[in-house]
């Protein structure tokens, strides 16, 4: 739709919607039928903001603020036009703000679209974390991809997959209003946003397995770089939450192998293979890297 933004320009203000929705393409879900023209405005405003020079009408102010309000009234979602008004809002002029780039607005309109409370937010986050992570979490080997999409699609019907994506969205707002909060002037409104912001980091939902085994592999390096024994820590480590870890194991054990501590190289290794076999190729990689280093 990025291709309507030259005709909208040459429609008289008043008019502007109308020819749109005349002209924009029907057979599109929300999302996808406004995103292009949305991200073409903006980047005109910015374009102008940065003082490059014109092959074509652009975009104004007015008119990408107008492109986002409408597109919210056709259902495109708040989570990502939050995002779009608190960028054009820091390219526009401060006196000139159409209404809905105003804090104010803004910030109504994000905290309006939160699902949960904040008490129901913070604990249906407490609740995700503490789910225990398990090799059904992940792609089984020899998995064939119509049984991959069966359990992703019974997956997605569960209220922890539809509560974790509503988490993410809010996390993702309260990310985008953070710069403007300060500008809010209606009271109360602000003081909502700050409450929300406080408790952000209430709403990570990085699991309490893998915030564990990040933790002992945190144990576990310092006692290998101090050639000190290690412990039950190897077997601890091994469980499905050490796939989170995968990337960071693997570097251990390109460091290690490349120092030649062998005892140190071993024990990473043991902990990599828990990751299931998609981590088993790293192992000789790494292997071979750290030969290849001490050559």
């Amino acid at each position: 739709m990025s291709d309507l933004i030259p005709g909208l320009i040459a429609t008289d203000p008043a008019h502007r919607h109308q020819w749109l929705l005349a002209h924009r393409p029907a057979d599109a879900p929300p999302l996808y039928r406004w995103l292009s023209l949305i991200e073409s405005a903006v980047a005109d405003v910015r374009f102008d903001a940065l003082g490059l020079p014109r092959n074509r009408p652009r975009a104004d102010v007015g008119l990408a603020a107008a492109i986002i309000g409408w597109a919210l009234e056709d259902g495109y979602p708040v989570e990502s036009a939050v995002r779009e008004l608190v960028r054009l809002r820091s390219l526009a002029p401060a006196l000139a703000l159409p209404a809905i780039l105003q804090p104010d607005a803004v910030a109504r309109l994000t905290l309006d679209a939160f699902p949960f409370s904040r008490a129901d937010a913070i604990a249906a986050a407490a609740r995700l974390r503490a789910l225990p992570v398990t090799d059904d979490d992940f792609v089984q080997p020899g998995e064939s991809a119509a049984e991959t999409s069966r359990r992703f699609e019974e997956l997605r019907g569960t209220d922890d997959y539809r509560d974790h994506h509503r988490l993410v969205d809010i996390e993702r707002m309260l990310g985008d209003l953070r710069p403007i909060v300060a500008d809010i002037t209606d009271a109360a409104l602000a003081a909502e946003a700050a409450a929300w912001l406080d408790v952000l980091p209430e709403l990570d939902l990085t699991p309490d397995a893998v915030r564990t085994a990040d933790q002992l592999l945190d144990e576990l390096v310092a006692l290998l770089d101090a050639g000190r024994p290690t412990g039950d820590l190897v077997q601890r480590l091994r469980t499905p939450a050490a796939v989170y870890l995968q990337s960071r194991l693997v570097e251990l054990l390109t460091r290690y192998t490349a120092a030649g501590d062998t005892t140190a190289r071993d024990q990473i290794a043991h902990v990599l293979t828990a990751c299931g076999p998609a981590a088993l190729p790293a192992v000789p990689h790494a292997l071979d890297t750290g030969n290849d280093d001490r050559q």
